[in-house]
């Protein structure tokens, strides 16, 4: 029998979240019906129901690379990530609860903010 899976945002990443979902509302407000914001968003709901029916959907990140942040802050032994529109970058963990699989989502980067966090390097 397959565990439900249930997504939660980490709470440190709920304000960011919200002024997103906020932005978002008050751009439909003034009738702005195609904005980043919206496309952005849209990327992230779309990936939450994917990780409903597929928690590992995305692509893990090699133990040896994830940021000492994260396994600091959220105790984490594995790390996943989900492109987004516009280079975007979603970042979540998986916890295999008794009763349910909690798929935490910790971050949503821009792919600079991405590079710099995962100390990825440009090649010349």
């Amino acid at each position: 029998m397959n565990k439900p899976v249930v997504v939660v945002i980490a709470e440190d990443v709920l304000p960011a979240y919200r002024k997103l979902v906020d932005t978002v509302d008050e751009e439909k407000s003034n009738s702005i019906n195609n904005s980043e914001h919206q496309q952005l968003l849209k990327s992230i709901e779309n990936k939450i129901s994917y990780l409903k029916m597929n928690p590992q959907a995305g692509v893990a990140i090699p133990k040896a690379q994830i940021p000492r942040k994260y396994i600091e802050l959220y105790k984490i032994t594995n790390l996943w990530k989900m492109n987004l529109t516009g280079g975007w970058r979603l970042i979540y963990t998986l916890k295999n609860e008794e009763v349910e699989i909690l798929a935490v989502i910790l971050d949503f980067y821009d792919h600079p903010t991405y590079d710099k966090v995962f100390d990825y390097r440009k090649s010349r």
